[in-house]
């Protein structure tokens, strides 16, 4: 090979490796011009049909084709609680779960139903107005509230005397769509809290009308107590002609009472007579609590005056 055509041959190598380098599109007039880069070559974005760049890459589909999330709503969780309102105050409230009462508590001192009585009171959360909560004490049903802006009470619930040291399990339940949503307490009533009672500085010999201007016979007893708070005195007796009665209540002055008694009938013959009595004392706050009673007591009588016979020797 001389060296003209070897240099052609070198420059047609050269002009083909050109064109290998270059990418090429082909033209309507069979030249060939360079081919324009993929501007989503370096980025990687997809350029749809109309030139709208698709925001998800990898997503053939474009934009309208975005994931939906659906979140379930949770409802919030009802709950319930309760409280009892007493004389003396409130009790299980917030978190306690236990309390101990006695008579002093009774809300309602009504002589026509003894024992005690307090209100419960119910707080609600996430309970819809209008549900009915029923109040039970050992599992009994003994009256039911109804939610009303989150609160309910049922008032005058008689809670018993503990017959032992097990306490009542006092509890609220409402149902929801079906569901029990419930809170159970314990509380105890203790009812061994008498009352005391004596007769204090009796007379070995009653004989002098103690209220003359009252028909028959009285004396006048002197009725303490150890117990304060209890509030009434009176005295039962026997009188001397073998009635059987019960004098006026008189309220104590720190812890005493004087009690006027009608022990013998108008003009009755009081020569060495009896009588018998015993003190009473009662909580009339309270008149489902116990009272107290003293011994019973003779009493001596006697209205005739003593006869002196003097024999001469």
């Amino acid at each position: 090979m001389n060296a003209k055509n070897h240099q052609l041959r070198c420059a047609h190598v050269a002009l083909i490796a050109l064109f290998a380098a270059a990418p090429l599109a082909a033209c309507g007039d069979g030249e060939f011009v360079p081919r324009e880069e993929d501007p989503d070559a370096a980025t990687g974005a997809d350029v749809d049909a109309g030139g709208t760049e698709d925001t998800d890459p990898g997503d053939a589909a474009g934009p309208d084709d975005a994931d939906s999330v659906e979140t379930d709503t949770i409802a919030p969780t009802p709950s319930i609680n309760f409280s009892i309102q007493t004389a003396n105050g409130a009790a299980l409230e917030g978190a306690t779960t236990s309390a101990t009462l006695d008579v002093s508590d009774d809300l309602y001192p009504d002589l026509a139903d003894p024992k005690v009585q307090v209100d419960v009171v119910i707080a609600a959360e996430n309970i819809p107005d209008g549900t009915l909560v029923d109040v039970r004490i050992e599992n009994q049903s003994v009256g039911t509230a109804t939610i009303q802006g989150g609160a309910a009470e049922l008032e005058k619930v008689t809670i018993e005397c503990a017959s032992g040291p097990a306490p009542f399990s006092l509890g609220v339940i409402a149902t929801i769509n079906g569901e029990a949503v419930e809170r159970a307490k314990n509380v105890r009533v203790t009812c061994d809290g008498a009352c005391t009672a004596a007769l204090d500085g009796l007379d070995a010999c009653y004989a002098t009308d103690a209220d003359a201007a009252s028909p028959g016979f009285q004396v006048e007893l002197t009725v303490t107590t150890t117990t304060p708070d209890c509030t009434h005195a009176f005295v039962t007796y026997t009188d001397a002609g073998g009635q059987q009665g019960t004098s006026d209540k008189v309220a104590l002055t720190n812890g005493t009472a004087n009690v006027f008694v009608t022990v013998a009938d108008e003009g009755a013959v009081l020569d060495a007579a009896t009588a018998t009595v015993q003190a009473v004392v009662e909580d009339q706050a309270h008149p489902d609590r116990p009272t107290g009673s003293s011994a019973a007591e003779t009493l001596k009588i006697t209205t005739e005056s003593p006869t002196v016979t003097i024999n001469q020797p």
